[in-house]
Parts: C-alpha cells; structure tokens; sequence
C-alpha cells in the first residue's frame, strides 16, 4: 500500500496486496514504499533483520514514490534523473546478507518464489540487460532481469552454479520474446518448483510460461552475497545493467505460491 494513502478498501474489510503477501509468510517482503527522505527499505516478512538500504540515485527524490496503476508507490523513475537516465542508474536496493534468506534464494534448498511488481520505462542497449533481483557479487540461486532487444525483452533467468572441485559457471535461460511492454506496470511472479515443469512465470495472475530447467537443482553450495534490487552492481550500482524503470512490492517466499495464491495476490492489486 503506498505510503501516506488510505485505502478506502482495507477500511472495508477488502485485503490489501501487502495483506495477501503477508497471508502465505514471505520471508521477505520489500514494499519500497518508503518516501523520500528514509533510505531504509523495510522488511514486512517474517526474517528478522532483513531490511535493506537505498543507495546512491535511489536516495534522490526523483527516485522515489513513483504511483503505479496499482495505486503502489514503487522505487525507481519513469523520468529522467539527475544523471540523465530514468530507473536505477547508479543506484540500488540492496539487503545485506542473511542465512535466513538462503532457502528462498537457491533450489538446493527447497521449492521458492519471487514476486514483483515492475515498469520498464526505456530500451536497454543491444549488449546490456536490465537487472531486477541479483545475488552481487555472483552466487549460487537465481538472477532475475529483462532481457536486451538481442534476446527480445523477454525474461532472463540467470543461476549461477559452484563446481564441486571450485570455481563457479553462470546458465542464462529466457522466456517469451516482447514479454516486457515499455510504460506498463505489472504484476511478476516466477515459482520454482521441485517437479517438471520446474520453473512457471506468471503475468497479471495467468501462467504466461513454463520451463523445464532441471540444471536448476545442480546448485552444490550457499552463498553469502547480498540480494540488490534494480542492478548488476552491489550499493551504488553502476551506470549499465540497470533497471530502466521502477519495481516494488518484491516478495521472497521459501515455496511455490499456488496460482490461487498467486490470482488473490493480482486481484488485491486491482482493488
């Protein structure tokens, strides 16, 4: 729910979307709703210690409180800031490290999921991706980004893997060409499962794509890198591989949501 807004709704009774995702026990759930001013990102979900930090371009004004269709604010800007470029641009959102959040990081733990709410404002470059969730530096679990016009906006699932004698490999795997519309604000919710198909990327509340990524589950070992919202890069970010546009409303759970799960979820947004 935005900051600072009542909702005429949850005075009737009617479940917010923050409501819902609370109801299924997110380990994390990162409104960034905060306003200008507080550069905390709070964790409503039940892992203690989870709030992470606005840094850099994040923590300027023109960076915060974007209104979503949703009646969401979200972080991130359909305009250009300061630095001449809408989005994250050498900015982040980034939740400091926390064993807690492994099993909802890394399929060698369990099932999990992730679930967002995100605009895409601008084309990236033909040789750059936009992150959305990233473990930085690299680790073991999944990446999630948009796509570069190469690989025609469509998501990319990015999973890092440990080899058992050291080192470590990264696997890109995408979905739907043209699934990213630029200017529209939806609702993202991508399941990891431990059955085929393994993965399943929900749109606006309708299963939109599955994949059967077994590799998935080849994972060998943890990782204690921070989760950053918006870029490749940790804190500051960098001035590439940046979200050109706003997200929130990001939730981790250490399961599968069921699509019912996920339809109530949609359907609060839409109150």
């Amino acid at each position: 729910m935005a900051t600072g807004i009542i909702n005429p709704y949850a005075l009737s009774g009617v479940p917010s979307y923050e409501d819902e995702c609370l109801a299924d026990n997110p380990l994390g759930l990162w409104m960034l709703d905060e306003p200008y001013g507080n550069n905390v990102a709070a964790n409503k979900g039940t892992v203690s210690g989870g709030d992470g930090t606005y840094y850099g371009n994040m923590g300027l004004s023109t960076s915060r409180g974007l209104r979503t269709v949703f009646n969401l604010d979200v972080a991130g800007a359909s305009v250009a800031n300061s630095n001449g470029v809408a989005g994250f641009k050498n900015g982040s959102v980034t939740i400091p490290y926390n064993a807690a959040f492994n099993s909802g990081m890394s399929a060698q733990y369990s099932a999990n999921t992730w679930e967002w709410v995100t605009r895409v404002d601008h084309q990236a470059p033909s040789n750059e991706w936009q992150w959305m969730i990233r473990r930085y530096p690299g680790g073991p679990g999944s990446s999630l980004g948009v796509a570069n016009s190469t690989n025609n906006y469509s998501l990319m699932i990015q999973r890092a893997y440990i080899y058992s004698g050291g080192g470590m490999t990264f696997n890109s795997s995408y979905g739907p060409a043209n699934s990213f519309w630029l200017g529209s604000d939806a609702h993202h919710v991508v399941t990891f499962g431990t059955s085929n198909p393994y993965v399943r990327w929900y749109i606006n509340g309708n299963l939109y794509w599955v994949a059967s990524i077994a590799s998935y589950y080849s994972q060998e070992a943890a990782t204690t890198a921070p989760i950053v919202f918006g870029t490749y890069y940790g804190n500051t970010g960098g001035a590439n591989y940046f979200l050109r546009g706003a997200m929130g409303g990001v939730a981790l759970y250490d399961y599968a949501l069921s699509p019912s799960r996920i339809v109530a979820h949609y359907q609060a947004l839409l109150t």
